[in-house]
């Protein structure tokens, strides 16, 4: 229920909103979960190799083990 004051000689009644979340060219949004896709190159998912990461705090250097793509995940 909302508030009537007393200025208003009417009842309380309900305020109701609809959100609409535009979408963003970076990031996806599912449910509460936020991710983003960062290109990986074959030879840097073999070697390994430090790349930045943008998150929705700011970039984020990450360094990215060897052997990510042998398909022990």
């Amino acid at each position: 229920m909302g508030h009537a004051p007393d200025v208003f000689a009417s009842l309380p009644g309900d305020l109701l909103l609809t959100v609409k979340v535009k979408e963003h060219a970076h990031f996806k949004r599912d449910e509460k979960n936020i991710s983003s896709e960062v290109p990986l190159t074959l030879l840097e998912a073999i070697q390994g190799a430090t790349i930045t990461v943008n998150t929705v705090y700011g970039p984020v250097t990450f360094n990215s083990p060897p052997g990510v793509c042998s398909g022990d995940t």
